[in-house]
């Protein structure tokens, strides 16, 4: 396999036909590859994916989880790749790739990724009209949740060394995430 040249201008285009073993986002014209998870990184994504799925069973809204594209902006280049997505609107679920900003958004944060996604993803998300986006950081057992308010975010956090032991999100009211579980304690 020829692995994809990340120092030229791509568009939309080319990250579709990129191979698909090869797990990548897009950002205005540049490839950015994406790490191998590590299996703290699995173990979580699995217990989120469980109590989340478990949840949204039956109900009007869709669950995604790695590896999956979004195309965030019909008139942009911008591909993400989160670690998971929850969507309402059916008509967002293209071929290869959600279509549009999700509801709900989840990305498992390595600490060499603390900037990415604290600064251009956030904006990314902020821009595109993401109504939650999660960021979990494995290291200090902790959540931080985004809620979009009058188009701004508020912010949130979630973390085990505070004594919180469950997350819930304003879009799905009814939805509880155990920490304790999620983070293995």
């Amino acid at each position: 396999m020829n692995e994809p040249n990340i120092d030229g201008h791509f568009t939309f285009q080319d990250w579709y036909n990129l191979p698909d073993v090869v797990r990548t986002e897009l950002y205005d014209g540049k490839i950015r590859m994406m790490s191998i998870p590590t299996p703290m990184h699995q173990m979580v994504s699995l217990k989120l994916t469980l109590q989340i799925g478990a949840f949204l069973g039956g109900n009007t809204y869709h669950f995604f989880h790695a590896p999956i594209g979004v195309k965030l902006f019909p008139d942009r280049d911008v591909v993400v790749s989160p670690d998971a997505l929850v969507i309402s609107d059916i008509e967002k679920i293209g071929e290869k790739v959600i279509l549009g900003a999700p509801d709900i958004v989840i990305e498992i944060m390595a600490p060499s990724d603390m900037n990415y996604e604290t600064t251009e993803k956030l904006g990314l998300y902020l821009k595109s009209g993401v109504r939650e986006y999660w960021i979990v950081c494995l290291e200090a057992k902790m959540v931080i949740v985004y809620i979009l308010r009058n188009s701004e975010y508020s912010v949130r956090i979630h973390a085990l060394s505070s004594g919180d032991t469950e997350i819930r999100t304003g879009i799905l009211p009814e939805l509880r995430i155990n920490l304790l579980d999620v983070f293995g304690v």
